[in-house]
């Protein structure tokens, strides 16, 4: 899995997704704002899955 540039709207300071579902894996996720971008950190992840972010 790969994010691009993440960004979220002005209106939110952070979002969380639970149980992502790739394949066999799953995955949460947090995506949490900072001054001049978007971070993203793996909450837990089950399963054989790659998480790339490319700022």
């Amino acid at each position: 899995m790969s994010f691009r540039a993440p960004r979220l709207p002005e209106h939110l300071d952070w979002v969380r997704i639970c149980d992502l579902r790739v394949g066999d894996a799953s995955v949460d996720l947090l995506f949490k704002r900072y001054h001049t971008s978007v971070g993203v950190e793996v909450i837990r992840k089950q399963g054989d899955l790659s998480l790339q972010v490319v700022m």
